[in-house]
C-alpha cells in the first residue's frame, strides 16, 4: 500500500499470492483489483516485452 500511496503503479501477481482457501483467495484478488492491476505471471512478462 505504501507504494500505491507514493504514486507507484502497483501490479499484483495472482499466481504467487495465496490465502487459506480458494474462496478467500478470490475475495482477496477482487479487493486488490479495486486499487491495483492484478495479472498472471505470463501477462506481466508479456507486458514487459
Amino acid at each position: 500500500m505504501n507504494s500505491f500511496m507514493g504514486g507507484c503503479h502497483v501490479v499484483v501477481d495472482s499466481d504467487v499470492s495465496s490465502s487459506v482457501d480458494k474462496e478467500a483467495h478470490e475475495r482477496s484478488l477482487t479487493n486488490m483489483r479495486k486499487l491495483f492491476d492484478v495479472l498472471k505471471t505470463d501477462e506481466i512478462i508479456k507486458s514487459l516485452g
